[in-house]
C-alpha cells in the first residue's frame, strides 16, 4: 500500500510539473497567434473597401500606412500580453521564479513579431479566406515544431533544424527558463532568445514593409 502511494506521489508531481513545462510554450504560442490575427486582416479590407487607393491618392506613404497600424495594433498587443500573464500568473497560479518583465519583454517581442508576419500576409492576399488559410497554415506548423506539444528532441533530426530557426522556439525556451529556473538577462538561453526573436520582428518588419510597396 505505502508502495502504491509512493507511486501516486511521484505520478501527481510529474504531471503538475508537465503542465507547469507545458504553460510556458502555451503563453508563447497564444502571444504569437493572437499577434498574427490583429493585423493579417489590415490590408486586405481596406483593399476590398477602396480604402487603401484613397489614402495613397491623399499623398499618405507605404511606410507611415504600416507605422499607423503598427502604432493601433500594438495597444491592443500589450493589453492581450498583460491578460496572458494575468490568467497564468494569478488564476492558474503558475510559478514565477524570475523577473516578470524580462517575461513581458519576450511575450511583447514575440507579439511584435507576430503583427509583423501578420502585416506582410496581408500585403500579399486579396480576401479574407485567403488570409485565413495563410496565417493558419503557417502558423500550425510553426506550433508544432517549436516544442509547445512535444520536446524537440522527439523530432526527426533533420526538421530539427527548421524548429531551431524558428521564433516561437527560442521565445519558448527563454520563457521557461525564466519562469521555472528564476534566469536573468546573463544566461545564455535567456538572451540569445531575446536577440533571436528580435532579429526575426526586424526582419518581418521590413519584409511586411517591402511587401506594403507592392500594394502601392
Amino acid at each position: 500500500m505505502r508502495q502504491f502511494v509512493v507511486i501516486r506521489s511521484v505520478l501527481l508531481c510529474w504531471c503538475v510539473s508537465l503542465i507547469v513545462f507545458l504553460a510556458c510554450f502555451r503563453q508563447v504560442s497564444i502571444s504569437f497567434a493572437q499577434a498574427i490575427s490583429l493585423t493579417a486582416l489590415a490590408f486586405v479590407l481596406e483593399k476590398k473597401e477602396g480604402l487603401l487607393d484613397r489614402i495613397w491618392a491623399a499623398g499618405a506613404r507605404p511606410s507611415e500606412v504600416m507605422l499607423a497600424h503598427f502604432c493601433a495594433q500594438f495597444i491592443i498587443l500589450l493589453v492581450q500580453t498583460a491578460l496572458v500573464l494575468l490568467f497564468a500568473l494569478v488564476v492558474f497560479k503558475l510559478p514565477l521564479a524570475g523577473s516578470l518583465v524580462l517575461s513581458v519583454v519576450i511575450l511583447v517581442l514575440l507579439g511584435i513579431s507576430g503583427m509583423a508576419y501578420g502585416l506582410f500576409i496581408s500585403t500579399q492576399v486579396d480576401n479574407e479566406v485567403g488570409a485565413i488559410q495563410a496565417a493558419m497554415g503557417s502558423f500550425f506548423p510553426v506550433l508544432l515544431l517549436s516544442g509547445v506539444l512535444w520536446p524537440i528532441e522527439a523530432i526527426p533530426q533533420w526538421l530539427q533544424y527548421f524548429s531551431y530557426a524558428l521564433p516561437t522556439t527560442w521565445g519558448a525556451e527563454a520563457m521557461r527558463s525564466v519562469m521555472l529556473r528564476g534566469w536573468d538577462i546573463t544566461h545564455r538561453d535567456v538572451w540569445l532568445g531575446v536577440v533571436i526573436v528580435s532579429a526575426w520582428a526586424v526582419f518581418l518588419l521590413l519584409a511586411a514593409a517591402i511587401g506594403i510597396r507592392s500594394v502601392n
